[in-house]
């Protein structure tokens, strides 16, 4: 279940795979420097406090499962609530088969589009960059 993340807008999940029975949490932010919604999948680990008699679950930001990127709040949403569905009832070997596209379905927007060929424009082949150009 969706909760509501500390940026406006945001969303965080923690969900547990039906297979494995692994934690992880899903959290939706809007990337501001980007102006891009990102969704990430985090492995979670456990803490212990108090001697080891508490435990809580902190997601692992080191061990980033997979990151979904949307041009805007309603993709984002949508996309969040695919994922968190992946998560729970897949297996993790199948995720990259059966989970959403990580790439905004019509391409980055103009900020992350110049961004994106700047870091990476010159290590991609032609094919792959037309993919990831905006539409109009």
């Amino acid at each position: 279940m969706a909760m509501k993340g500390h940026q406006p807008g945001g969303l965080v999940s923690l969900c547990r795979n039906a297979h494995s029975r692994v934690a992880y949490y899903v959290s939706t932010v809007f990337q501001e420097g980007d102006a891009c919604w990102t969704t990430c999948v985090f492995l979670c680990s456990e803490q212990r406090s108090w001697f080891g008699l508490r435990t809580r679950l902190v997601p692992d930001v080191s061990q980033q499962r997979g990151t979904y990127v949307r041009n805007s709040e309603t993709e984002a949403h949508q996309a969040h609530s695919e994922v968190e569905e992946m998560v729970t009832n897949e297996e993790e070997d199948l995720w990259s088969s059966v989970g959403p596209d990580p790439m905004p379905p019509d391409g980055f927007n103009g900020a992350m589009q110049r961004k994106f060929e700047e870091q990476w424009g010159a290590l991609l082949s032609p094919e792959i960059r037309a993919r990831f150009r905006t539409l109009g």
